[in-house]
């Protein structure tokens, strides 16, 4: 991905904490070489150019070229200089010199503000070795004049370090005192033009010394009144936590699956371990499209409500106040629009509608603006801008406030996730009610554990038994959930075999093999990821699941001691699915009833079964299908279920099952044992393919 091809050069990283000054400052006589002092043709032509080289870089615009060739002209000065040398002392003298005219240059080949900073060291360290040489003369005057310029070379470097107005002010009028001084030297020499020109520019320092206050006390207006916003403009510049970074560090690659026909699929690259309380389960995925760099997680409701506060604070600002305040505190971000675009899923909603805040110069944060579609609502996804760097998502993640997203997680972060998890499976009314408080999020870690038993008694048990068999599992490439190992097992003791799916919308054979044989090799997926990969292999639910958020989940259906037949499900297709019990682990959520994988607490269409507040936890929803069959009830499964956890097909009659079969020979599914014989995903093909409708415990293991 073009995204990870800069992250190495930690030379961004000092860049984007680097502010660009306002104005353009150089010794220019530092970078021409030295002239005798007679009126000769080059000492004349010196002075032409000291004389206009500073009104020159008045025009910002001519600031790179200019700082570009004048940069290789003092390499050239320095290296005649050190080949000019006399003696060791004064060669070794010239070496220091020359090395640092060569990293001002390549410094502006870089990047203009760091060129500005290595040329301003130098331009300190000849002041500094000039004001020592003068002292030790006992040239009192031309010292102080060098030390005035030491210091200037030292405020100006602040500028770019800092960005204060202050430092900046202070600095113009320092030049503005060295500029009237230098004039009246001019003066004092009779070089009248030279000293109405340093005259006129010390006028043009103190007209931008004003502009500057102008600045200072637009600021503090500013300041009072966008308080909030001010300070995520600054939060944009506090980088130092992505110093080590994993993407920084190159150790993220794309991950593809493949599916049947050999075509791969890029589901982005998925960083686990990241976001803190603010990214539902700690994944952030990267995605290249079209050039272009996308950033998507998911954040809680709690986190949802203040984007939307966020929008709404932002359409009452006044544009040129935004304007002002993003110029004034150094801000990458040129401009800011907020808009409501349709919705990037497809065209099976058109309504669907997503906030879309443009930040020109940097790119577009976007999220779900219509309540109504669960699964964009609490979804954020940020494009960049082609060019810019990883240091910049976090700035204009600062801005609205998510800049938590790529800052790694913490111990205390992971242990608050395990509870979370297990009082959502075990307690989910409880939890998902205190999911939407903020003190879901801030309570110090021991009193949110007290909380959730104040809210949950039985979740002391549920500690006891689980806290400390939490691991971590791959459910897409990269993407990490929370397994509860072992619960396969008891949810195999309390009377379920396993899972199953039938396999919905494939219309002909071809495609039903095709389908079926890509489940094998990719696992089953759920719609949200297919539709951000771009497979478009529709399911039954494509569409009203992105509504009720069911859109990330793969929907199945339990299957008991109790089952006999696949006949009693209500989902009729050609081919079904099996699953082993194990896929509970990953934390499944459940009804008895299809209620189109809700994550609404209040539904329109599942009143007949309760929302997602009303959800059985796992063990109840077993004895509840044991005692009761539904034939629509649903299990709903993050993200994929992967092939290793797939233990076989049911299919209708012996002629598809050889269809079947010869198509998994040419697409290579089918493999041979050591003894020769056929096998799919491990198990010998009679055991893995079924025919007929009824159910045998063996299906699932």
């Amino acid at each position: 991905m073009i995204l990870y091809l800069d992250m190495n050069n930690k030379v961004d990283y000092f860049l984007h904490k680097s502010f660009e000054p306002t104005y353009y400052q150089r010794r220019f006589e530092n970078d021409l070489p030295k002239t005798p002092e007679e009126e000769s043709t080059s000492q004349k032509t010196k002075r032409a150019f000291l004389i206009a080289l500073p009104f020159l870089s008045l025009y910002r615009p001519f600031g790179s070229a200019l700082s570009l060739s004048m940069g290789t002209l003092r390499f050239s000065t320095k290296m005649i200089e050190v080949l000019d040398a006399d003696s060791l002392p004064d060669g070794a003298h010239k070496i220091m010199q020359l090395g640092l005219a060569t990293l001002a240059v390549i410094g502006t080949l870089y990047n203009f503000t760091l060129g500005m900073m290595v040329t301003t060291g130098a331009d300190f360290t000849y002041a500094f070795v000039a004001c020592v040489e003068h002292l030790l003369q006992n040239e009192q005057k031309l010292a102080a004049e060098e030390f005035l310029q030491m210091i200037s070379s030292l405020l100006y470097l602040g500028i770019m370090v800092y960005g204060s107005l202050e430092i900046i002010i202070a600095s113009i009028l320092l030049q503005a005192i060295v500029t009237f001084y230098q004039a009246y030297k001019e003066w004092d020499h009779e070089r009248l033009p030279e000293a109405l020109a340093k005259t006129i520019m010390g006028m043009v320092r103190l007209y931008q010394a004003n502009g500057q206050y102008q600045m200072l006390k637009r600021r503090n207006e500013l300041v009072k009144q966008y308080e909030d916003f001010v300070k995520r403009i600054e939060k944009g510049r506090d980088i130092d936590h992505l110093w080590d970074h994993p993407v920084i560090k190159g150790s993220i690659e794309g991950k593809t699956l493949e599916d049947a026909n050999g075509v791969e699929y890029d589901f982005g690259d998925n960083v686990f371990g990241v976001g803190k309380q603010l990214v539902k389960g700690m994944n952030v995925n990267f995605m290249e499209k079209d050039g272009k760099v996308y950033l998507q997680f998911k954040v809680g409701h709690v986190f949802r409500k203040k984007l939307e506060e966020m929008v709404s604070e932002m359409r009452k600002a006044k544009g040129r106040d935004f304007q002002d305040l993003l110029g004034i505190f150094g801000s990458r971000v040129k401009g800011i629009d907020v808009s409501e675009k349709k919705g990037d899923i497809g065209d099976f909603l058109k309504f669907a509608k997503e906030y879309d805040i443009h930040l020109q110069g940097l790119g577009h944060i976007r999220f779900g603006a219509s309540e109504e579609v669960h699964t964009l609502h609490t979804r954020v996804t940020v494009e960049m801008d082609k060019g810019v760097n990883f240091y910049n998502f976090h700035e204009a993640l600062a801005f609205m406030e998510l800049d938590d997203a790529l800052r790694m997680s913490a111990k205390e972060d992971f242990e608050r996730m395990k509870l979370g998890h297990l009082f959502h499976l075990f307690s989910p009314r409880e939890a998902t009610l205190f999911v939407r408080e903020e003190d879901y999020y801030d309570l110090p870690l021991d009193q949110f554990k007290e909380e959730i038993l104040k809210r949950s008694p039985k979740m002391n048990g549920v500690f006891e038994k689980w806290l400390d068999r939490i691991s971590f599992r791959e459910t897409l490439p990269g993407k990490m959930r929370l397994t509860l190992d072992g619960l396969g097992e008891e949810i195999e003791k309390a009377g379920a075999w396993g899972l199953t799916a039938g396999l919905m919308g494939a219309w002909t054979q071809k495609e039903l093999q095709e389908r079926i044989a890509s489940i094998l090799k990719m696992g089953m997926i759920s719609s949200e990821s297919r539709n951000n990969a771009g497979i478009g292999r529709p399911g039954l639910s494509w569409g009203a699941d992105y509504l009720s958020g069911g859109a990330d989940s793969v929907f199945t259906q339990m299957v008991s001691d109790k089952n006999t037949s696949f006949k009693d499900f209500a989902y009729d297709s050609n081919a079904r699915i099996h699953f082993s019990p194990k896929v509970f682990e990953t934390g499944t959520y459940q009804y008895h009833s299809d209620n189109y994988g809700t994550r609404k607490i209040n539904d329109w269409w599942s009143w007949w079964g309760g929302g997602y507040l009303e959800r059985p936890e796992p063990f109840d929803f077993i004895d509840g299908e044991r005692a009761q069959f539904r034939g629509h009830h649903e299990v709903m499964i993050k993200d994929r279920i992967p092939p290793e956890w797939i233990t076989g097909i049911s299919v209708k009659n012996e002629a598809l099952k050889k269809s079947l079969l010869d198509y998994f020979r040419e697409n290579d599914v089918v493999q041979k044992d050591a003894n020769g014989n056929e096998t799919i995903l491990g198990k010998l093909v009679d055991q893995f393919i079924w025919v007929g409708s009824e159910i045998h415990k063996e299906q699932f293991a």
